[in-house]
Parts: C-alpha cells; structure tokens; sequence
C-alpha cells in the first residue's frame, strides 16, 4: 500500500523532506503547497509526480493523502495546523520549532480539548 503525502513548504527543509520520501518504498509526495514559484519548480524536480495546490485548503481537498508535513516558515506553523484541524484529521509532522511566538503555546495546547 502506498503512503501518500501531503507537503507544505518546499523551502530547504521541504526539499529534504522531499528527497526523504522518494527513497522510500510505497510512500509518494502526492500533492505540494508551495507559494515561492522557484521554490516549487525545484519540489517538481524532486517529486515529479506531484500536483502542485494552489493553497492549504487545494491540498487538503485531496482524498487520496495519509498524512501531512509542514516544513513552511517556522511563524506560519500553528496558523497552518488550525487551518488542517479545521478540516481534516490526518497525521501531521510539523518541522521545528512548532511556534516562534511564546503567545502562541495556548493556541497550541487548544489542540488537546
């Protein structure tokens, strides 16, 4: 069975998570949410096979994903996992930190109500 990824952020991080998964057996980065143009071009590089989103809601608009990995900018984390929260339940693997601003640990705590 193959694991299909859901990718936000295609940045340096993005672009290892990238290379990560294609060494994988069964595991496909399907969809990828990258905004920079450049940026995005080289995640085709790296994962031809995947449909580039136009924003979060594209990509989880996809039926098809098992779980996501958000390698955006460090201050964009807890907004994009609101944003998921909003909408699906899938397994998440944030890059670090989860949150720049100390303010931003209530929000985050919220996850577990």
């Amino acid at each position: 069975m193959t694991t299909h990824y859901g990718i936000i952020g295609c940045g340096m991080m993005g672009q290892e998570h990238l290379s990560n998964i294609a060494l994988l057996k069964d595991a496909i980065a399907t969809v990828i949410y990258e905004p920079d143009a450049e940026m995005a071009a080289r995640a085709l590089q790296l994962a031809p096979r995947a449909v580039l989103a136009e924003d979060i809601d594209s990509l989880l608009a996809h039926d098809q994903l098992d779980c996501l990995l958000i390698a955006s900018p460090n201050f964009c984390h807890v907004d994009q996992l609101e944003a998921i929260a909003a909408r699906v339940s899938l397994p998440i693997l944030v890059e670090k930190p989860l949150f720049t601003d100390p303010a931003d640990w209530r929000r985050v705590e919220a996850f577990k109500r």
